[in-house]
């Protein structure tokens, strides 16, 4: 009788608790990691919206750029019209169309 009340006090107090606290930690862990990995995500996809918007900027900045240069008197296009074709000399004075 002592024997056997000894290994289910055993089991009782030390082996089922220990067992408990060992799920619960694993639980915590679990549970950890999860939210670290939305963090992870969310962090991830701020960043990409982030990266985005810088590009649009950029972007914007540059067309803009782009407009005031070509409106400035100083702007020379030397590309021809569209329709038009001109002719001219090569090295070897050999005429050849620009299309």
């Amino acid at each position: 009788m002592k024997i056997t009340n000894r290994r289910v006090n055993a089991l009782e107090y030390i082996v089922v608790p220990r067992i408990e606290y060992t799920i619960k930690y694993i639980d915590t862990e679990l549970q950890e990691r999860s939210k670290e990995e939305k963090f992870k995500i969310k962090k991830v996809l701020y960043n990409k919206k982030k990266q985005k918007e810088k590009e649009l900027e950029e972007a914007n900045e540059t067309s803009k750029a782009l407009k005031a240069v070509e409106e400035s008197p100083e702007f020379v296009n030397f590309g021809g019209e569209e329709g038009e074709e001109e002719e001219e000399e090569d090295l070897d004075g050999n005429l050849f169309s620009n299309c």
